[in-house]
Order: structure tokens, then C-alpha cells, then sequence
């Protein structure tokens, strides 16, 4: 019980820090709790339910009363005026007048043609939407949702616990002047993998976290961004990994980062090998289940997104997660 009311005071933290986000979830009765936690912290509040199913409106009303043990209204199919604060309504019910809070009860129907034509009616809301964890979206439906909605304010824990918050710092990656005329391969050999004074900069910013002192490390020549405050809360050693294309470019590194390890196969070591001071190849890191690492300096030189950790890896953290492209 001390738990759950923990966890639940990590999620009305999470809403008073955020006047909009997404809220991960496990399933439908993580909607129900949450929604009814969100009722308990803001008594005063009118809160509108979005759905644009009637089936769904009516499930939502039941159990919202059974959780509340409070009346919840379920309006659908026209315009409706009550002094009940909980209510379930479909998009042509909406009352943006009588809201306080807005939740979608599926954040990807805040990207549906209805519900941008709404978003004119509101105002200073607060805004949430439930995501079902494992969702995926395409390019433009995220990019919409996260416009409309925000990002992802809230987890449900789930059978492991929490997952880690990740941070990330920006550190400014050495100019390079290429001949005209290189192949694909040619031209990633000399602007990443064999950049000499890229990789100076990647060993030292590995040796900064090492040693507990990111910002002014002598002989880190690259400008960290930390704004956010992320190396004060660096506390002790740190498992650190250093995340590259291939073995080529890995042992480059290596060679600049006396006692680290490099992991290149895909088998090597076991799917869950413990992370201490380790440079990891892609290939190695797609083969990992969890990646149980307080920092992880992303070298391998691209700007796409790092599809290891949302495509089945899952970062572990007991403090940061630092990000180097």
C-alpha cells in the first residue's frame, strides 16, 4: 500500500511540474487509477475524458465511478451542461468552457483531423493523453501528438520497476574538411572512425565522466553543453559505455582508453554482460536485452534516432545518460 501511494505521488508530481504530456500506461485500469488519482489531487477541477467511442465513453464512465466512488457524467452526441466535474464525452460534447483538464484517453486521437480542429477552443487547459506502452507511431502522428499533447511526463512502472529518466548533454563534434570523390565507406573512415581529434574528444569526455568532472576536464577541448546541471549530480563511479558502428572504429578508441573493453560480436560475453567501462559496437548492443549503464556516449556519428533503446533495449540507470553525436 506504501507503494502504491508513493508511486501515485510520483504521478500528481509529474502533473504539477506539467501542464501537458503524455502518460505512458500499461492498459485500461492504469487509466482508470490515474484518472482517478488526477480527480483526488485537483478537487476543484472540472475534468473532461476525450474518446471517440461511445462503446469505450461508457466502460470509461462505469469504472470511474466505481474508483471515485463519485457521480461521473457520460456525454455523447450534443451539447451538455452539468455541475458534475468528472465527465466522459466524445469530441461533439466537448464543453471547452466547463473543462478545467483535458485528458485523451488514447493520445493518438489528439492527432486526428476532429480533434486539431478543437484544439482552437483550447486555451490555458491543462492537456494530457494515455499511451499504451509498446505503441508505435509513425513520423508525422509523433510529431503531432507531441505538439498537441506534449512528451511523455509519466510511467507506469512495470514488473521491473521504474525505468531510469535519461538526460542528455551535448558536446560539439571536431569540424572535418573531405576530398571530393570518396565513397560512403571511405568518407565514414575519415570523418568518424579514424578522426583523430574526434576520437581525442570522445576518450577524454569518457575519461571526464570517469573521474566525476565533465565541465573543465584537462584536456577535454570540446564545448559541453549543461545547462541542465547533469554533472552535479554525478555521485561515485559510473558504468559507462561507448556506443560505435563497428569493431574499426571501436578499437581506435580503445587504444586511447587504457582498460575499457570492447564488445563487437554479437554473441560475445552473453546477452546481458555487466557494463563497466565498455566501448560497444551496434551490432553488440542490438543483441542486449537491458543496458545496464549510468552513461552512454553515443559515437557511432549519426543524427538518426537511437533505435537500440526504443526497439527492445532498455537503458538502465542509476543516475544519467549522457549523449555524445
Amino acid at each position: 500500500m506504501a507503494k502504491a501511494g508513493a508511486e501515485t505521488q510520483v504521478f500528481v508530481e509529474s502533473l504539477a511540474e506539467n501542464r501537458r504530456g503524455q502518460l505512458e500506461v500499461c492498459g485500461r485500469r492504469d487509466k482508470i487509477r490515474l484518472i482517478v488519482a488526477m480527480a483526488r489531487a485537483y478537487p476543484d477541477a472540472t475534468i473532461s475524458v476525450l474518446t471517440t467511442s461511445i462503446r469505450r465513453g461508457r466502460w470509461l464512465r462505469h469504472f470511474l465511478a466505481q474508483g471515485s466512488r463519485k457521480p461521473v457524467e457520460h456525454f455523447h452526441g450534443g451539447s451538455f451542461r452539468s455541475e458534475v466535474r468528472l465527465r466522459v464525452c466524445t469530441f461533439n460534447s466537448f464543453e471547452n468552457q466547463q473543462t478545467d483538464i483535458l485528458v485523451f484517453e488514447r493520445t493518438e486521437e489528439a492527432a486526428s483531423a476532429m480533434s486539431i480542429e478543437h484544439q482552437k477552443l483550447i486555451a490555458d487547459h491543462r492537456v494530457y493523453g494515455f499511451g499504451e506502452r509498446g505503441n508505435r507511431y509513425g513520423t508525422r502522428t509523433r510529431l503531432l501528438i507531441e505538439a498537441l499533447v506534449g512528451p511523455t511526463i509519466y510511467q507506469v512502472p512495470d514488473h521491473n520497476g521504474r525505468r531510469a529518466p535519461v538526460r542528455v548533454l551535448l558536446s560539439e563534434s571536431p569540424l572535418v574538411t573531405l576530398p571530393p570523390g570518396l565513397d560512403p565507406l571511405e568518407r565514414k573512415r575519415l570523418a568518424v572512425w579514424h578522426h583523430d581529434r574526434r576520437n581525442s574528444v570522445i576518450a577524454n569526455l569518457a575519461k571526464a565522466f570517469d573521474a566525476g568532472q565533465v565541465v573543465g576536464f584537462p584536456g577535454h577541448d570540446s564545448h559541453v553543453d549543461d545547462r541542465g546541471g547533469l554533472s552535479r549530480t554525478i555521485d561515485g563511479k559510473l558504468r559507462m559505455a561507448v556506443l560505435v558502428e563497428s569493431p574499426e572504429h571501436g578499437s581506435e578508441l580503445a587504444r586511447r582508453l587504457p582498460g575499457w573493453v570492447l564488445q563487437a560480436g554479437p554473441s560475445e560475453n552473453g546477452p546481458g554482460s555487466r557494463i563497466t567501462r565498455t566501448i560497444l559496437t551496434l551490432i553488440r548492443a542490438n543483441t542486449m536485452t537491458r543496458l545496464d549503464a549510468d552513461v552512454l556516449i553515443r559515437a557511432d556519428g549519426s543524427n538518426a534516432p537511437l533505435e537500440l533503446l526504443t526497439g527492445g533495449v532498455t537503458l538502465e540507470s542509476g543516475n544519467s545518460a549522457a549523449s555524445l553525436v
